[in-house]
């Protein structure tokens, strides 16, 4: 989408989105078997593995290896949320979210997922 603006905007300018590394830079059945077999590693399923794939991309390392790190980021927000602790701290550094209610209802989308009340701002 960005090339096509560029493209758009200024013509006669070469747009270099071709040549950046966004999103996923191995197959998605690599990305998947590779994140699944990490999350397992770590205690977590195999699901929520493929799931950091999907959300982040390449970057489903950098969520399990903080959770690796500090293991309390694996505990799911809410017990009816397919959001975990990690979610939320990647929301507010990576995503600049900067308010809890941005976290929860546009970064995570908490709000339309059903989640109990557990994991929405007081």
């Amino acid at each position: 989408m960005a090339e096509d603006v560029v493209d758009r905007i200024a013509p006669h300018t070469r747009s270099r989105t071709a040549h950046l590394s966004i999103g996923l830079t191995m197959p998605l059945t690599e990305a998947f078997a590779r994140s699944a077999r990490a999350a397992s590693a770590l205690g977590l399923s195999e699901d929520a593995g493929r799931r950091f794939v999907h959300r982040y991309g390449d970057d489903w390392q950098d969520a399990l290896a903080r959770i690796r790190d500090r293991p309390e980021l694996a505990a799911p927000v809410a017990d009816d949320a397919p959001v975990l602790e990690v979610d939320r701290e990647l929301a507010r550094t990576r995503e600049m979210a900067l308010t809890e209610a941005d976290v929860v209802e546009r970064r995570l989308r908490l709000t339309t997922l059903g989640v109990t009340a557990a994991a929405l701002p007081g």
